[in-house]
């Protein structure tokens, strides 16, 4: 698999600048199969913890959790994307990677953690500035409620368009909620 030049990684994708750039409490990635979706909301989010954005808000030290149903689906999904396609261009930000706790230590003060969360009790924990919930229609509603509550500035979620759940009726035409859609038309390295 040839590697793209950071060059392209960041200026390529039509729907990495949207995502990067809203200021929206809330992103609804709504996106098929191939489209580019996750790795485009990594990256941002990459550069978010690098950058250590929310300190120069005023909110202490960028905590970006990313999420999704299992642990197993976290490793085979936004994990694997993660160190396959963002990691080799952030390495030079990058303080330490615990691999066996998933988490990347930004030289910033930043860090991004990749976790899983199984039932709401469990999503009551720590607060984050950032939140990612990745393949958001597999997830029950309460435990997205807690871990978005306990999130100051930014949550996405992305998924597959397969069948209208929580997020149609909860977030998508909400205040303060951005929403796009992407195919595989999006992703130039197709």
């Amino acid at each position: 698999m040839l590697k793209p030049t950071t060059k392209e990684l960041l200026m390529a994708p039509s729907i990495f600048y949207p995502t990067h750039e809203s200021t929206a409490r809330r992103i609804v990635h709504q996106g098929g199969q191939w489209a580019g979706k996750t790795v485009n909301i990594l990256i941002s989010y990459a550069i978010h913890g690098a950058q250590n954005t929310s300190k120069k808000l005023g909110y202490g030290n960028e905590i970006i959790t990313i999420t999704s149903e299992s642990v197993p689906h976290l490793r085979g999904g936004a994990l694997r994307d993660f160190e396959n396609f963002v990691l080799p261009y952030f390495e030079p930000f990058i303080k330490n990677y615990n691999r066996t706790d998933r988490i990347i230590y930004f030289k910033s003060g930043g860090l991004i953690e990749f976790k899983s969360f199984e039932t709401e009790s469990k999503a009551r924990g720590a607060k984050r500035t950032r939140l990612f919930v990745n393949e958001a229609n597999t997830f029950d509603y309460m435990i997205f409620f807690q871990l978005d509550s306990r999130t100051d500035i930014q949550t996405i979620i992305d998924y597959n368009p397969t069948a209208k759940f929580w997020a149609h009726d909860k977030l998508i035409g909400q205040d303060g909620t951005d929403f796009f859609i992407s195919d595989h038309r999006h992703n130039p390295f197709l």
